[in-house]
């Protein structure tokens, strides 16, 4: 559901070039409620050091929050280049894959991976017109939503109570 609206918000700023204070504002809005309700949120970066251990959750989540539009905001930058957001989203998922299964020795929701896989790929050869088809570009809803897919997926893997991904490792 705030998947959609992340790309919503993506398709209005594509079709309307929304200010980048009203953009953010949403950005910061939409991850900040998915959190409240997903109960995702970062609460542990791997490092124990006696500074870090006494935290207060409002910390951790405005430092969810920070770190998931910084994210988001990265695939948006580096949609430029035909392919490049594409092939950095196949490689970070591919990436949380095998960390995921050399640490478990197997893949929680795999099926959930494969699929974003897939499309991903598909994109990624029709972007580069390796289809003989037009070619289709992200926009701000694609990377947007790119963003916020990797960065949920890093954050449900590495805070997760089993922990197959260590939080050093996301970082």
């Amino acid at each position: 559901m705030f998947f959609y609206a992340i790309v919503i918000l993506g398709v209005m700023d594509d079709m309307f070039n929304l200010s980048v204070f009203l953009r953010l504002s949403l950005q910061c809005l939409i991850v900040g409620v998915s959190m409240i309700f997903g109960a995702a949120t970062v609460d542990s970066i791997g490092i124990d050091f006696q500074m870090i251990t006494g935290i207060p959750p409002v910390v951790w989540f405005i430092f969810s929050i920070f770190s998931t539009v910084g994210l988001m905001n990265a695939f948006n930058m580096i949609d430029g280049i035909d392919g490049l957001a594409a092939g950095q989203f196949f490689v970070s998922i591919v990436s949380i894959g095998l960390i995921s299964f050399t640490v478990n020795g197997g893949i929680d929701n795999s099926w959930l991976l494969v699929a974003m896989l897939s499309g991903a790929f598909v994109f990624f050869l029709i972007n580069l017109s390796l289809l003989s088809i037009n070619r289709v570009f992200l926009g701000d809803a694609g990377s947007l939503g790119f963003g916020y897919l990797v960065a949920c997926l890093l954050i449900y893997y590495s805070q997760d109570s089993s922990t197959q991904i260590h939080p050093v490792a996301a970082l």
